[in-house]
Parts: structure tokens; C-alpha cells; sequence
């Protein structure tokens, strides 16, 4: 993942490379795990055993308890698959870097 950072941040000053890598992301997880983890436990208050529901289902098992179950399970399922191509896609990319040992993605045009 460090080499994919490095490769998409060249040119970028530092000011501008901590805003966009470290703290938006880190702001957008706050969020998220502020927001879900508010959700579990306003359910959990409720009554809902989300404990006894196996890992992979709690998200689902929480979002149940919420009028907005179908929009926010569509939502949830569309970014985890967000999430997963994002890092494969980078994952990839940085793999192809290395094993062409960054000859063919030069900007310069020079080989």
C-alpha cells in the first residue's frame, strides 16, 4: 500500500498529501465507526442480542433494528465492495510497479 501512496502522491507537496491520505480517510472512519457504533448500541439498548449473531451478521443484525434496514444494507454492501476493489485495484497496481521495477508508468517519456 506505501508504494501505491508514494506513486499517486509524487509531484503533491506535503500539506496537500496529509490532507488527502491521512486525514480525510481518518475523518471518514470516525464517522463511520462513530455512526455504526451508535447504531449497534442504541439496538443493543433496545433489546436486540446482537452478541449471539455470528460476526459476519452483526452489521446486518444492527441495521435490522432501523427503519432504514434496506437502504443502509444496500449502502453498506455497496462500499465494502468499494473497499475491495479500491485495494485490489491499488494492490495491483503497485505489484505491476515492482515487478516492471517502474519503467513502464515514467512520465518523462525517457526508457
Amino acid at each position: 500500500m506505501g508504494v501505491f501512496i508514494a506513486r499517486i502522491s509524487r509531484g503533491r507537496s506535503i500539506r496537500q498529501f496529509l490532507l488527502r491520505v491521512i486525514l480525510i480517510p481518518t475523518v471518514f472512519s470516525c464517522i463511520w465507526f462513530a455512526t455504526f457504533g451508535t447504531l449497534s448500541t442504541s439496538a443493543r439498548i433496545n433489546g436486540a442480542d446482537l452478541a449471539s449473531l455470528p460476526t459476519e451478521s452483526v452489521l446486518f443484525g444492527t441495521l435490522a433494528q432501523h427503519p432504514l434496514e434496506r437502504p443502509l444494507s444496500i449502502l453498506s454492501v455497496l462500499l465494502i465492495i468499494s473497499f475491495f476493489v479500491t485495494s485490489a485495484d491499488s494492490a495491483t497496481f503497485a505489484l505491476g510497479m515492482i515487478s516492471e521495477d517502474a519503467t513502464s508508468t515514467r512520465t518523462s517519456g525517457r526508457r
